[in-house]
């Protein structure tokens, strides 16, 4: 069983990672500093999420 605080960081990430691929598809044919901030925020996302946390 997770802890609390494993849980609250395992949903800020995944909540990073929805904001990334939101930027990232919607804004990609237009501004393309957005889809490069998606992409960012994605692989944070990722990197917390993989991060051994407990």
């Amino acid at each position: 069983m997770l802890c609390g605080n494993c849980i609250m960081r395992r949903l800020i990430a995944g909540f990073i990672i929805i904001i990334g691929i939101i930027l990232l598809i919607c804004f990609m044919p237009y501004w393309m500093w957005l889809a490069l901030l998606g992409v960012a925020l994605i692989a944070a996302g990722c990197f917390f999420f993989l991060k051994k946390l407990c």
